[in-house]
């Protein structure tokens, strides 16, 4: 078997963006397995959307924040419903506007 120096060991490493993390506690890396069986995805997908979100690189690397796919959703029913709700919060009691103690 051909052995390669570890400079070119190194050198391929840095090729393909190989990074060694060390001092994974078991309750972090429990977590970091949970959430990947959550996702349906693998652990290096989640330890990568985890780094990039606690750096503030979603939007520059193309990533969602998991909850994009809500914003403007709702079928109109749901839509005409809530504002039917909201509605009478626009109207105004004349009762507690009475006249101006400090008017003409």
């Amino acid at each position: 078997m051909h052995k390669l120096p570890s400079s070119d060991v190194v050198k391929a490493a840095r090729d393909r963006r190989v990074l060694t993390l060390r001092g994974v506690d078991p309750a972090l890396r429990a977590a970091l397995e949970a959430e990947a069986a959550r996702l349906g995805t693998s652990l290096n997908t989640v330890i990568l959307r985890v780094l990039r979100a606690s750096l503030g690189l979603t939007e520059a690397a193309g990533l969602h924040h998991g909850r994009d796919e809500l914003a403007g959703v709702g079928a109109a029913e749901e839509s005409r419903g809530f504002n039917d709700a909201v509605r009478r919060f626009e109207e105004i009691e004349p009762s507690l506007w009475g006249s101006d103690p400090a008017g003409p």
